[in-house]
């Protein structure tokens, strides 16, 4: 009976412990988090990619990951470390017959030359880019795991900008530039950033770093044939996602020719060539031709038959136009002048119709007669025109 007890006790305190943990790797930003479970199985998910259409540009650093180190640190009574190199086309491993307690582990992802390229996100409690965990007897805890861009250190920024598509028509003489490089991500001060101009011909005329970096440029010569291109150089910058605006302008009045944003990621040790070309619309130049005409058929505008040729003096004449033209949904109005001076009819123009000129003349002399019609439409709008002349004689007679 007692050697049947001994036995279940060394059967039990042979018991193994298995600790079965997943890391899902996104890839991209997000927080960590750990659950107790039991034994350990690692899963490495690779399911979202980065593709052409990602925002920002990744430098010369080679930034395909090859290969994924874990380390797993013991718990605190241990000086246990257990490490691992699982292949970027490895889609799973396993850790077992773990000791209990709390261990901690941390994961980075390297590119073919073993940089670091991804890694877990900091941890402010832990001040390591580590994530902490429970290794209970008999359970499983589960470990989900979020891998961030590493962004350690400082490289370079190498942005040029091109605008020889620019017509000249438009920009013929070399542009103002206003750039500014925002951090999107957690980085150091900016303070010791050092920009310099190796191609282009341009002076710094200002720089200033506090949230953002700006930088004003004004070029030193005129547009020369092969001087529609400028080149900046950032040194020591520190690594992160960062956000450019450049700005062109009229280097006479500071009026904004052109505004575009990019976006680049500068890793540890790589250099990040980002090149703009400027093919915006709004600097493209182009014709286009307006061809203007005036569609007028005159008025036809006569004077009637009964209009008198000569007349006494003191002698009043009647003179009728008639119109000829006009469209069928609009107005006349009708204008009168005698040698050049207008004048109204004698009568009240509810008495006479706008297309007669009762008038007396009180001298003798030759006098030209002029009838002005203009035509509107129903908005009121001036849509044609016509005129007619008539001589008159007025002479004095004879005296019995």
């Amino acid at each position: 009976m007692m050697r049947n007890r001994g036995n279940e006790q060394r059967i039990f305190n042979r018991l193994p412990i298995f600790l079965i943990g997943s890391f899902v790797v996104l890839l991209l930003f997000a927080s960590c988090t750990a659950s107790p479970g039991g034994a350990v199985h690692i899963s490495l998910d690779r399911s979202i990619e980065k593709t052409k259409e990602t925002a920002f540009i990744n430098p010369d650093l080679d930034n395909e990951i090859a290969s994924y180190d874990l380390t797993l640190y013991g718990p605190e009574r241990t000086t246990l470390i257990m490490e691992r190199t699982i292949s970027s086309e490895v889609q799973q491993t396993t850790f077992d017959t773990l000791p209990t307690g709390t261990w901690k582990i941390r994961v980075q992802a390297k590119n073919a030359e073993g940089k670091i390229v991804r890694s877990l996100g900091y941890d402010a409690t832990l001040r390591d880019r580590l994530i902490s965990f429970e290794v209970r007897r008999g359970e499983v805890s589960v470990v989900d795991c979020t891998l961030v861009p590493y962004w350690v250190g400082e490289g370079e920024l190498s942005l040029s900008l091109d605008w020889s598509l620019v017509d000249l028509d438009l920009l013929s003489t070399k542009p103002g530039l206003a750039v500014s490089i925002t951090p999107l991500s957690e980085v150091s001060s900016l303070q010791g950033v050092q920009v310099a101009t190796p191609l282009g011909g341009y002076t710094i005329t200002g720089q200033e770093a506090d949230d953002a970096l700006s930088v004003e440029l004004s070029p030193e010569k005129g547009m020369l044939p092969d001087g529609r291109a400028i080149q900046l150089s950032y040194n020591n910058l520190p690594a992160g996602l960062y956000e450019i605006s450049v700005e062109l302008l009229t280097d006479a009045s500071s009026v904004r020719l052109w505004k575009g944003v990019r976006f680049a990621s500068v890793m540890d040790g790589g250099i990040t060539s980002l090149d703009i070309s400027l093919l915006d619309p709004n600097l493209q130049t182009g014709s286009i031709k307006i061809p203007i005409e005036e569609h007028l058929d005159p008025l036809g505008v006569s004077f009637t038959s009964t209009a008198p040729s000569t007349l006494d003096p003191g002698q009043k004449g009647e003179f009728t136009v008639a119109v000829t033209g006009q469209g069928s949904e609009s107005s006349l109005s009708y204008t009168w002048y005698v040698n050049g001076e207008k004048v109204e009819s004698e009568t009240e123009s509810n008495e006479v119709p706008p297309e007669i000129l009762l008038y007396s003349f009180t001298e003798a002399g030759q006098y030209t007669i002029t009838s002005s019609v203009t035509e509107e439409d129903s908005g009121g709008n001036l849509t044609n025109w016509g005129m007619a002349q008539w001589e008159l004689t007025v002479e004095q007679g004879e005296v019995d």
